[in-house]
């Protein structure tokens, strides 16, 4: 099956990977009364931006590698983006403010390495007691900041190192997305939650939920046509909220279901597109919202959001009669205690801009549904 990208607006930017040589920083100053309840000034750079650490930032060889295996790209987009992008420095050119990095690989090779044997030994001395041939993997959190990831891979020659790289990556990528979650989770709530409506997901759902400020609410209560087709379908509530500014939308819907055991991919989808179809449209005349099954068929994976278990749906959203679309990410829960299924659906427009971080920050919103006491 042939794959296509699917293009939104007026271009198209493909974001290719690539393990980037030593970048500038736009200063070396950071605030320091940004101070965390860890007592370390708060992550800096990038969210999802991987510092690989070596000798120097010209070795072929760890540029292939963490091009391969720290760039893993993210299915369900429009574009090409990394799960977490490498950047590769040299170990001089880890300063104070990219110390503060919340994700950062150090590459020992004991064998031709110079420069990064001191700075391991002044920092990680326990890595650096370490002589023998074994490879050593040692993991840090908080070090220099909060949150920050920091793993340490040593070993006795180059070969060695990069069969490490190779045999990690996959655990690695694990490591550095849990405390990358907890910076967006901050990022998300900066400025706290709005009480009015989580007390109204409350009243309709009777389930815990933290809407962020900044999210208005622009549909609660069906009506019309829209309400008829709704309610044949089980629907006899919704709240739909929105963030948007000049650059891009981010939605997110809630709804109920009738409780089933049973959850199928393709009816969960088909109901999809009946709302959509009701409620969400372009700005054609006649043009709605549908899955675009013809360009990434949606993927689906089993989940449990603090205790409710259910699907986790992703794919790209694309607009009949119109030329819009992006990514969603949708959530089908079981609720045992009350009866339902609880159905988180967000969608993301933004047109020439990366997506993965706006689906990201809706994932987190997504996990904050508790049950009630």
């Amino acid at each position: 099956m042939k794959k296509y990208f699917f293009l939104i607006g007026i271009g198209l930017i493909l974001s290719f990977g690539s393990c980037r040589k030593d970048i500038k920083t736009t200063g070396d100053e950071f605030d320091d009364r940004m101070i965390t309840e860890k007592n370390k000034p708060f992550a800096l750079g990038e969210e999802y931006m991987l510092y690989v650490v070596s000798e120097n930032n010209n070795n072929p060889v760890i540029t292939g590698y963490c091009d391969s295996f720290f760039c893993k790209y993210i299915y369900g987009l429009p574009q090409r983006e990394c799960f977490i992008f490498p950047v590769q420095l040299s170990v001089s050119g880890l300063n104070e403010v990219r110390k503060k990095n919340l994700s950062i690989l150090f590459l020992v090779d004991r064998q031709n390495d110079s420069a990064m044997k001191v700075f391991i030994h002044q920092h990680f001395p326990e890595v650096a007691a370490i002589n023998n041939d074994s490879t050593v993997v040692r993991q840090y959190n908080h070090k220099w900041a909060y949150p920050q990831a920091i793993t340490v891979i040593s070993a006795a020659n180059e070969e060695m190192l990069t069969r490490a790289i190779a045999g990690y990556a996959s655990s690695l990528l694990v490591f550095y997305d849990k405390f990358e979650k907890i910076r967006t989770k901050r990022l998300v709530y900066a400025k706290g939650s709005n009480s009015t409506q989580n007390n109204n997901v409350f009243k309709a759902f009777n389930v815990s939920f933290s809407v962020p400020s900044g999210y208005l609410n622009i549909y609660q209560r069906l009506k019309g046509n829209q309400e008829k087709v709704l309610k044949e379908n089980g629907i006899d509530a919704l709240l739909w909220y929105r963030l948007k500014n000049e650059s891009f939308s981010s939605d997110f819907m809630i709804y109920s279901l009738p409780y089933q055991e049973d959850l199928n991919e393709t009816d969960l989808l088909e109901l999809r597109d009946k709302v959509s179809r009701q409620l969400v449209h372009g700005p054609n005349k006649g043009s709605y919202v549908a899955v675009a099954q013809s360009i990434y068929p949606p993927v689906s994976e089993l989940v449990n959001v603090n205790g409710f278990r259910g699907l986790k749906i992703t794919g790209l959203w694309e607009t009949i009669g119109d030329w819009m679309g992006g990514p969603f990410i949708m959530f089908v829960l079981k609720d045992t205690q009350n009866k339902q299924l609880i159905v988180f659906d967000g969608f993301v427009y933004a047109p020439g801009m990366d997506k993965a971080p706006l689906v990201r920050r809706l994932e987190i919103i997504a996990n904050t549904i508790r049950k009630t006491k």
